[in-house]
């Protein structure tokens, strides 16, 4: 039970890996970090933080949203009911020190995910070994998903990488130390850490309950010894643990109300689709192609990457060693970490796999960056079965497989960055949607009412003082009360929609012949493209003081304001 110090040697070794994965990033990531159009998600989770520093807009958001007045400014502590507002309060400093703007955004993004990978390279050597450690690191490094989503996040993905990283770190810290105060003070960090995943998403709560579940099965003498040897510290965790999380806790009744509600996104097959996608490296890619349409992006011919099959492959190699390793010597399988990462593991990608409405990359990257070590644990046992013997050809396989696997997910990272240099975004993040930002932030009296799912928080983000409107919440709630829903608009009133397939509310094909019916010098319908010239949205701008109407079924009314 002595504390484990790392070597000067591994130690150095650690910071210079993770120092070559930053400075090759930015040299290949960060420069064309802008390029791609913000989306919806990206610009919903960072309005909040720039709210708390640009006070005024808060009340713009969908009603999900909740914030508490701090220094007389509204700091976010709940997206939506199963979303807590972590990663807008970790941009709070980010866009004060570099402004509240894309770039800044995405590299603060991408820079949680990459301190959670450090993290990660830490951990991961003080539970198993170095060689895993560097290998495992190189494996989540070089992830598709994991540098895509850690750049473009539209689920709070990094946020929780990074929670889970620090909460395993700091844990591990509490179970190894020699010193009581350190143990005490790793304790709490850890439950913190972890209590913050649950806050910051609902799900997160699989991830402690597998690694809670990896203990139990996998190493159930080690539950006896924390509470002889541990009791104070596992006591302060679970506390913290459960402070950190007690807003998530605190919307149960709400969780309920939205788990029924989404659930119908997808069957087992869809989330099935979904994590072979993040396993293989195209799903990101798949969803860019086919504009953020996640249904069409399934059906999408792509080749993927090979650490889904070397998944397959480690999950049998790891599972047969440990069998073997608990027949030979029961002794030595008790305290083998793998067992716990490999129940941890598993129980994580089930779990997942049978939650109704997981059907988002965000999702399944729960498994980060256990498949990756568990993969890594794969390797080594091949590597040590060809030294033991003494046959050149199993090293050597070993070695051609796994250079295999970072190719082909290196081949899908450039593949997939040549894509967003080509056509910048379109369909539900086209970045022509900062043009028309520009544009009507510099045009007097200028307002909008978003008619469809993806302008309004985009446009928030990217403005202001620009009037904003996003219809598709209050339209509902007009037709609750009985009425139809109404807008006052002037000449500079700009109706946005979405041109199909994007539509994703229905009312784009209505309002948009509804318009096209009227004489051009009453009404303007522009189309905006994406730079390959596909239209993927309309304005629409009645050029007199008007009542839009819509009173449902499709149908649309405008009555003249002239004068009034």
């Amino acid at each position: 039970m002595n504390e484990k110090h790392l070597t000067a040697r591994e130690t150095t070794l650690l910071w210079a890996t993770s120092i070559v994965f930053l400075v090759s990033s930015a040299m290949f990531l960060l420069p064309n970090i802008e390029r791609l159009g913000l989306y919806y998600d990206e610009a919903f989770i960072a309005q909040q933080a720039r709210d708390f520093l640009e006070p005024g807009r808060e009340n713009l958001h969908p009603a999900s949203v909740r914030s508490i007045e701090w220094f007389g400014r509204p700091f976010p502590i709940r997206n939506a009911a199963y979303l807590g507002s972590l990663k807008s309060q970790l941009l709070i400093p980010a866009f004060w020190i570099g402004g509240a703007t894309v770039k800044t955004l995405r590299i603060a993004t991408f820079g949680i995910a990459a301190l959670a990978l450090v993290l990660t390279l830490f951990w991961s050597r003080r539970v198993f070994s170095l060689p895993i450690a560097l290998l495992g690191g190189a494996l989540v490094a070089t992830d598709p998903s994991f540098l895509f989503f850690g750049r473009f996040e539209w689920g709070p993905f990094t946020t929780n990488f990074l929670c889970r990283a620090a909460g395993l770190l700091f844990l591990t810290w509490a179970w190894q130390s020699s010193s009581p105060i350190r143990r005490r003070i790793a304790a709490v960090g850890g439950g913190l850490a972890l209590g913050l995943g649950i806050y910051s998403r609902a799900d997160f709560t699989l991830i402690v309950a597998a690694a809670g579940l990896g203990i139990l099965v996998g190493h159930p003498a080690l539950v006896g010894k924390i509470i002889r040897t541990r009791k104070t510290e596992a006591a302060l965790a679970f506390g913290a643990l459960a402070v950190a999380s007690l807003p998530m806790w605190s919307s149960a009744l709400s969780l309920i109300t939205v788990s029924g509600s989404i659930a119908d996104r997808g069957d087992f097959i869809d989330r099935l689709a979904v994590l072979w996608n993040v396993l293989d490296g195209t799903q990101f890619l798949r969803v860019m192609q086919s504009g953020g349409l996640f249904d069409q992006s399934r059906s999408l011919d792509l080749q993927g990457g090979l650490l889904g099959l070397a998944l397959i492959g480690s999950l049998l190699i790891v599972g047969f060693q440990l069998i073997q390793e608990r027949r030979s010597s029961p002794e030595t399988a008790a305290d083998d970490p793998r067992r716990w990462l490999w129940i941890t593991t598993v129980t994580i990608l089930l779990t997942t796999l049978a939650l109704p409405g997981a059907v988002r990359a965000h999702h399944h990257l729960n498994a980060l960056p256990f498949v990756q070590i568990l993969i890594a644990c794969a390797f080594e046992v091949l590597w040590r079965y060809g030294k033991q013997s003494n046959q050149v050809w199993p090293r050597f396989a070993t070695v051609i497989v796994l250079a295999g696997v970072i190719a082909s997910q290196l081949l899908i990272v450039v593949g997939t960055e040549k894509e967003i240099l080509r056509t910048s975004g379109f369909g539900r993040w086209n970045p022509t949607l900062a043009v028309l930002a520009d544009e009507l932030e510099a045009t007097p009296g200028s307002e909008v009412i978003s008619l469809d799912w993806g302008f309004h928080e985009p446009l928030l983000f990217l403005t202001h003082d620009l009037p904003l409107q996003e219809a598709i919440w209050s339209i509902p709630r007009a037709f609750a009360a009985g009425r139809p829903w109404t807008h006052d608009g002037n000449g500079q009133t700009h109706y946005l929609i979405h041109a199909a397939p994007y539509d994703a509310f229905g009312l784009s094909d209505p309002l948009l012949r509804f318009a096209r019916q009227r004489p051009p010098d009453q009404v303007a319908v522009r189309a905006w493209s994406s730079p390959d010239g596909q239209v993927d949205f309309y304005s629409i701008r009645f050029r007199q003081p008007h009542r839009l109407s819509y009173v449902g079924s499709g149908r649309f009314r405008l009555d003249d304001r002239e004068g009034s």
